[in-house]
């Protein structure tokens, strides 16, 4: 099954959330044809701040690259309001189909998340 190898390198100017620093982490995971796929990475905890770098590594499976997205939605930790959402600061979303595959390894994609 292909896999994907997601380098998770920072996040610069982030904005305040309820008027202070957020503490930011970031949740990963794959759909495929608009299904989300039960694995759920997350990201190291960080101290509050607008600008964060993480520096960590993710391998992820992919069952079906032509179908498949990468979801990457960072959220503040500081926010005990997980239920109503509240907490969420942004997301990105890559169609895995359109990526170039890294020359590296067969069948791995590498992706920088900023």
């Amino acid at each position: 099954m292909p896999t994907i190898c997601i380098n998770v390198i920072k996040a610069e100017g982030l904005r305040q959330h309820k008027g202070r620093d957020p503490t930011p982490s970031m949740l990963i995971r794959v759909s495929v044809a608009g299904v989300a796929q039960p694995q759920v990475l997350k990201t190291k905890p960080m101290p509050p701040g607008v600008d964060q770098s993480w520096n960590q590594e993710f391998m992820l499976p992919v069952p079906d690259p032509s179908v498949a997205q990468l979801e990457c939605t960072l959220w503040d930790e500081s926010d005990p309001q997980t239920q109503s959402y509240s907490n969420f600061l942004g997301e990105v979303l890559l169609n895995l189909a359109r990526l170039v595959p890294y020359k590296r390894w067969p069948e791995v994609l590498l992706i920088a998340a900023r």
